[in-house]
């Protein structure tokens, strides 16, 4: 009787960790999309270096997350695409800029797809 309610316990455990982690990685997310979104609908260049700092911020908490569970070559080209464009937003290349953040907003979208439990995503 013992190892039944270790094992329920255990299974409750671990669905509450898997609830957790989605629900954290949904929002982590969308906010980081949003924040993308946010900084190629920017017109002046001081409000877009905003928003690509705030972009590089909110993917070094991501990246944390995201580590643990993702591919680090997937990770890998985001931090790439995020960097470009807090580089680009200091200079005057706004069209560099905006090339960048559209692949860093694909990137992170292609990860958030890639971690969701669907059943594309198990089998």
């Amino acid at each position: 009787m013992k190892r039944i309610w270790f094992s329920i316990i255990f299974l409750a455990l671990a669905v509450s960790l898997c609830f957790f982690e989605q629900i954290k990685v949904h929002k982590e997310f969308h906010i980081a999309i949003d924040t993308a979104d946010k900084a190629i609908a920017a017109e002046s260049r001081e409000e877009k270096t905003e928003y690509c700092k705030q972009l590089e911020k909110e993917w070094e908490h991501i990246h944390n997350w995201a580590a643990m569970t993702t591919d680090h070559s997937i990770l890998h080209g985001t931090e790439i695409a995020v960097a470009e464009a807090v580089e680009f937003s200091k200079s005057e290349y706004t069209d560099e800029t905006d090339e960048a953040l559209i692949e860093a907003k694909s990137e992170l979208q292609q990860i958030h797809d890639g971690t969701l439990i669907r059943v594309e995503n198990i089998f």
